[in-house]
């Protein structure tokens, strides 16, 4: 069995979903035969078209961002992996989300044979706007993950190390700065800062350090400092780096909406992410009470069980030759 990943074109910044399904493929390619295709962005919309045709395999999968490109495939073989609805249903407005809605989402979600969502909560957006409810199945994004590479670190109660992950508005770090300004601690933050966001940090008198463009080895590095994660978003599909901080022994803060309770898992530390008060209560709790926060650290450990990119990959595998024998 050939299986075709269609992934979007290779532009900077671009990381999680190509992490999420090179390693599953990887996980594949003793049992199936795996080819890669990339939406080139100098070409235009048909020759993407084309040239993605060409390159079908005996299941096709797009793997998010590009649904489009089922325009150019045998619909039957082709299975869709949605992410979020966090464009449409959050930025977007008036034609442009009319446009989106059919051409990115509607129409390709109805071609397609089989949807795939990352989490429970993707799938109720999708149920709640498009339906479908009967072609989608729900499967996690995987940890991926050097385990041996993982060192136990001392928690640094003085001034812990928060680390928060991402650039979109959603990722809230507004909130974290408000409610960090009380707290003698140090943010590690993966994003580019402009210039009032670094003046509003320098006003409040709190430490930071900021990255762009993380490398992989980089990122190992960070969690390997980091004492905390702030991850109480205000939208999340899944929330990849609530597993991965947990996997480092990690406690994590996160919201108590969308698909970050389901990632999270029982016994975690969930908070309103539009109360400053509320994320203020959760860091200092995490940081004065040391059993309180081993807790956190010893349910995390086992709840990334749940995402062993053995398990996820197998679930990908048993839907693949689902649509190949249909």
């Amino acid at each position: 069995m050939k299986i075709t990943f269609y992934l979007r074109d290779l532009r900077q910044g671009n990381y999680s979903i190509e992490k999420i399904f090179h390693a599953v493929a990887d996980q594949l390619k003793d049992q199936s035969e795996i080819s890669f295709f990339y939406v080139d962005s100098s070409k235009g919309f048909l020759r993407n078209l084309l040239s993605a045709r060409k390159a079908q395999g005996d299941v096709n999968h797009i793997t998010g961002d590009v649904n489009w490109l089922i325009f150019g495939l045998d619909k039957r073989k082709t299975i869709i992996t949605v992410h979020d609805l966090g464009h449409f249903e959050n930025t977007l407005t008036g034609l442009k989300k009319w446009i989106y809605k059919h051409l990115w989402l509607l129409i390709p979600f109805k071609k397609a044979q089989l949807l795939t969502s990352i989490s429970e909560f993707t799938k109720s957006r999708i149920k709640y706007h498009f339906g479908f409810h009967q072609k989608i199945v729900v499967i996690h994004n995987p940890l991926i993950q050097n385990k041996s590479s993982i060192v136990k670190r001392a928690f640094n109660q003085e001034k812990p190390n928060i680390l928060q992950i991402g650039i979109m508005q959603n990722k809230n770090l507004e909130r974290l700065i408000h409610a960090a300004k009380d707290l003698d601690c140090h943010l590690i933050l993966i994003r580019d800062l402009d210039e009032t966001t670094k003046q509003q940090l320098r006003q409040k008198k709190i430490s930071f350090e900021c990255y762009s463009d993380v490398s992989e080895e980089l990122l190992q590095e960070l969690y390997l400092r980091t004492d905390i994660l702030f991850f109480a978003s205000t939208y999340e599909g899944f929330g990849l780096p609530i597993i991965e901080a947990q996997a480092y022994r990690i406690p994590v803060i996160t919201s108590n909406l969308c698909s970050m309770p389901e990632v999270a898992g029982h016994n975690s530390l969930l908070v309103d992410p539009y109360s400053v008060n509320a994320i203020r209560d959760g860091l200092r709790k995490i940081i004065n009470n040391e059993s309180f926060r081993e807790d956190l650290v010893r349910h995390g450990e086992e709840n990334v069980k749940r995402f062993k990119i053995e398990i996820i990959s197998r679930k990908y595998l048993q839907l693949y030759h689902r649509v190949h024998e249909n």
